[in-house]
């Protein structure tokens, strides 16, 4: 998320407006189209960016930091079961296993 807002920062006009594509933006950043999409509507959601399909614009920030209520993962069992990084080594090591 972090990454994608950077970029637009240093890619948008005076007025924060740019105008790359998904692709040419998946491909600058290496990052899926997965990561694009969630980063992408994560600014939207907090109102850091605006978005029409075609043109982004980088608004002003908050008066105050947006802040979620998210749990923090304290246990290996929160991480198995909530953490993207964890998961995917778990399926990775799974599949590993199976072709054995």
């Amino acid at each position: 998320e972090l990454i994608l807002y950077l970029f637009l920062i240093l890619v948008g006009n005076r007025y924060g407006i740019s105008w790359y594509a998904y692709d040419k933006i998946c491909a600058i950043l290496r990052i899926t189209l997965d990561e694009y999409i969630d980063a992408r509507n994560s600014l939207i959601d907090k109102d850091l960016i605006v978005f029409n399909g075609h043109t982004f614009q980088v608004l002003s920030l908050p008066q105050k930091p947006v802040l979620t209520d998210l749990p923090s993962l304290n246990t290996k069992d929160d991480m198995r079961r909530h953490d993207p990084a964890t998961v995917r080594k778990l399926i990775v090591e799974s599949f590993r296993g199976a072709s054995q």
